[in-house]
């Protein structure tokens, strides 16, 4: 599954042992605690994930972002002519990190309706022989979901690394997490930007066997995540019941907004903390820009196609208003 080179590899380990007199690593002795590096393995961190999730410690690995750890992934499986295979439309920052190590990636693109079809992608898998295969779960920006069994039928189909990325897991959808410690080839990314709004703060976390664990850890640089952001994650995913309320008070917006919205435009219901619509009006974007609003347009295949995130209620009302505006006048 992973490149014999970095199978080959020794990781950097930062020394471990504690004394009262650090000495070792060139740290300043001023500002402390932030004097000292954090945590190489973000073991607190990790501690508190697997407690929350049922999982082993050694089964986790925290990056900055669940972007890092996407770019750690392809370091250890695609070099210069090897295929990443996904679907789309889908999250962009796959094929732009695949492209830089010199890989291709292949997309089966997704129907009309943006619904997914594992028996074709299967038979596209078969046909292109991929060393990646990414599955965004709900899929951004189209709210797609996979079933867990569409999800196993992929990895059961394929010697290749299968990440799921649930980015979006909490506002709907099936995780296959719990599948990680018996499918080897499975490997599942979670974020705190989403749900948990720490987007500012960058912080993600990779789920899959302890063995791929170390082998990812061979590419992964130390101290990847800063005490900081350490810190806050912890303090946030202790607070859980607080960050369960406002999932529940996004997904009642959610509907909310589709209710009103679905007599201007075409919705595509799905998960994920956004509404993707496809519209006529050529320059919605515009317009509501000039009302103080940014959303996010699209171009090229997905020309006439929107994605509005759900914000604040206030944020929400704001925008009804404005489409209002817009499309009665």
């Amino acid at each position: 599954m992973f490149k014999q080179s970095i199978i080959e590899l020794s990781a950097y380990h930062p020394q471990k042992e504690l004394c009262e007199i650090i000495l070792d690593a060139n740290e300043s002795y001023v500002n402390a605690p932030y004097n000292r590096y954090p945590d190489s393995i973000a073991l607190d961190l990790r501690r508190e994930i697997a407690q929350q999730n049922k999982l082993s410690v050694e089964s986790i690995m925290v990056g900055n972002g669940s972007s890092e750890l996407i770019d750690l992934v392809m370091k250890c499986t695609l070099s210069p002519g090897d295929q990443l295979l996904t679907f789309g439309p889908t999250f962009s920052i796959y094929e732009l990190n695949a492209a830089i190590l010199g890989a291709e990636t292949v997309t089966m693109m997704l129907g009309d309706t943006f619904d997914f079809d594992a028996k074709a992608f299967v038979a596209q898998m078969e046909a292109v022989a991929p060393k990646l295969i990414i599955l965004c779960n709900p899929n951004n920006p189209t709210g797609t979901l996979l079933t867990k069994a569409q999800i196993m039928a992929i990895v059961e189909a394929t010697e290749a690394v299968v990440v799921v990325d649930e980015a979006y897991i909490e506002f709907g959808g099936e995780s296959v997490m719990d599948l990680t410690s018996t499918c080897k080839n499975l490997i599942v990314l979670r974020t705190l930007s989403k749900a948990y709004g720490l987007a500012g703060v960058r912080v993600g976390y990779m789920v899959t066997s302890a063995d791929n664990i170390e082998i990812i850890d061979k590419v992964r640089p130390p101290y990847n995540v800063s005490a900081v952001a350490q810190k806050i994650a912890l303090e946030t995913l202790q607070d859980g019941l607080k960050f369960e309320k406002v999932i529940d008070e996004i997904l009642e917006e959610k509907e909310m907004m589709m209710g009103v919205m679905k007599s201007w435009v075409q919705i595509y219901p799905g998960g994920g903390n956004f509404i993707f619509f496809k519209t006529d009006k050529a320059d919605l974007y515009e317009a509501l820009v000039l009302k103080g609003i940014r959303i996010r347009k699209y171009s090229g295949g997905l020309d006439g196609y929107y994605r509005v995130t759900i914000g604040s209620k206030l944020d929400n009302s704001r925008l009804i208003e404005a489409m209002e505006a817009i499309y009665e006048i």
